[in-house]
């Protein structure tokens, strides 16, 4: 009895989610059905774009709730680069929606290594999307190089980078 209510403890703490299942015929896996619970309010959206060993920019962007945009490269000799703006209005919401018909809170932590990466390449940059709420957060690591990773949440990525208008501030980053 110890021994269950000890691991049923550990899955609990390590956030142990069950993975979308796969489609037949080669199609995109769906996340999970959301609960019937809805999504907390967010409070803000992070995305954190990593290097390769190319040009690959690195950049951590964040668009708060009130409308506040947030943007710091992270390539070498360019850490110091900082602006803050605001998006356009609704930008915010727009992403939330996005994010609810994603199913964000559902998807792995870590795309890699799980149901929705079955093929992989290496030397490709990172993407990190974080969800901020009173309650906590929800990250997912999407590795690039995982060529069958949900499309939807590659477009989650890119409708940030847009709503920020980050497309004015990166820069590529130097050749290692």
């Amino acid at each position: 009895m110890r021994a269950v209510a000890g691991m049923m403890l550990i899955c609990l703490s390590a956030g142990c989610r069950p993975h979308p299942p796969a489609t037949a015929g080669g199609a995109e896996p769906l996340a999970p059905a959301v609960d019937e619970a809805a999504p907390p309010a967010a409070d803000s959206i992070v995305l954190e774009r990593t290097r390769c060993f190319g040009l690959c920019p690195a950049y951590r962007l964040s668009i708060a709730r009130s409308g506040a945009v947030h943007f710091a490269s992270r390539n070498p000799g360019d850490s110091t680069r900082a602006v803050s703006t605001t998006p356009s209005p609704g930008a915010f919401a727009a992403l939330m929606q996005q994010a609810e018909a994603l199913r964000f809170w559902n998807l792995p932590d870590q795309i890699a290594g799980s149901a929705l990466c079955k093929q992989m390449a290496t030397d490709h940059p990172g993407a990190t999307t974080t969800i901020f709420d009173r309650g906590g957060f929800k990250r997912v690591d999407d590795y690039l190089g995982c060529f069958d990773a949900p499309q939807a949440l590659r477009r989650f990525e890119t409708a940030i980078d847009s709503a920020a208008g980050s497309a004015r501030w990166v820069r590529p980053a130097a050749v290692r």
